[in-house]
């Protein structure tokens, strides 16, 4: 059954989860500490979900409008205009649906006198970005939020009213508005960011062997998941790196590091373009930058751009490195660019891409 849960969403959508969380429930603590001791490969996933129960939460009380943010399968829109984003597809669908799902009755009679009917009812909005898609979302603070492609963020519906906080998978670019009293919380699988009003970009894609995050204007205080109470706080040009193979962390250098940093996480500079733009953002302007990355560091970004698989026959063409940018160019005009640096060949067969000599 470990094999089930994926990411800590899954758990935290398992009511026999959320009463072992909150204590409320004997045979859930001991079905849950059974299920750990027999999924031992399942541990930093299983502690994850744990740590952000109680975030969620904000240590008070088991069960909050973030947590039924993570149960609810069908959403209804929060009030945000959805502004389409130029893609080579140029049609924009948003993920939303309409319904609520009501936490477990034995949570919700043990802490109904901490929540009115409308917080258990609460309801919530997911936009997504398919792969090949971009979206432009401004949420009813005003807020601008780009999502790249393979992207997911989750909004409440009451938005702004006494807080400001989403959830995100995969990668977007925030221009987030100004209010003192309301700071504005993105919450990952693998770190959370409070600012106030700042211009930043996340990438946090599940599978990939780092997450970052980037910061163009402001200030904001970043926490590793993996090392509660790790708060960071950056500067405009920062870009922190939270690498999910500390052992490849290792073996790279960081004139920025400093000592009292976890070693599973660095801070660099961002990276600047040839026409001086910044490299992490530049998906948001409809551009690929590589900057000296591998095969297999671009293979997801080239997939998830363009919608396609790519595999390479046989893997050693992983290891070439390659220096470009791209503008709107297709799939095959991409391809037969990197050509030029490296000798290979590859064959197009719908969606799926196979490279070899």
């Amino acid at each position: 059954m470990g094999n089930d849960y994926q990411n800590p969403e899954d758990l935290l959508i398992d009511s026999t989860f959320q009463k072992y969380c909150a204590g409320t429930d004997k045979h859930s603590k001991a079905y849950w500490e059974k299920w750990i001791n027999e999924n031992a490969d399942k541990k930093e996933l299983f502690d994850a979900a744990v740590k952000l129960y109680y975030i969620l939460n904000g240590n008070k009380k088991p069960v909050d409008k973030q947590l039924i943010l993570l149960e609810s399968k069908l959403e209804t829109p929060t009030p945000a205009k959805i502004i389409p984003l130029g893609s080579r597809h140029n049609i924009l669908k948003i993920a939303v649906a309409a319904a609520a799902v009501i936490i477990g009755s034995l949570l919700f009679f043990r802490y109904q006198t901490f929540k009115s009917e409308n917080d258990v009812t609460n309801r919530t909005a997911v936009y997504t970005a398919n792969n090949g898609v971009k979206r432009k979302i401004v949420l009813e603070d005003g807020t601008q939020v780009f999502l790249n492609s393979a992207s997911k963020l989750t909004v409440y519906k009451d938005f702004n009213k006494n807080d400001r906080e989403v959830f995100l998978s995969g990668e977007a670019f925030f221009d987030v508005a100004h209010n003192k009293k309301k700071p504005f919380k993105v919450f990952t699988e693998k770190f959370n960011v409070k600012v106030l009003g700042t211009s930043f970009n996340i990438k946090t894609y599940k599978g990939d062997n780092t997450s970052e995050i980037t910061l163009l204007r402001g200030a904001i205080t970043m926490e590793d998941n993996r090392n509660p109470g790790s708060l960071i706080t950056m500067r405009p040009s920062q870009k922190v790196i939270v690498y999910a193979n500390v052992k490849k962390q290792e073996k790279k250098t960081n004139a920025l590091r400093g000592s009292h940093l976890p070693s599973e996480i660095a801070i660099n500079h961002y990276t600047l373009g040839s026409d001086s733009s910044v490299a992490e953002i530049a998906w948001s302007k409809n551009r690929i930058e590589i900057s000296d990355q591998t095969f297999a560091d671009i293979k997801p970004i080239l997939e998830r751009w363009y919608n396609v698989n790519i595999q390479f026959a046989p893997p050693g063409f992983s290891d070439y490195r390659f220096t470009a940018t791209f503008n709107n160019e297709s799939i095959t005009d991409v391809l037969n660019a990197l050509q030029k640096a490296h000798h290979f060949k590859y064959s197009l067969t719908k969606n799926n891409i196979i490279i070899s000599k």
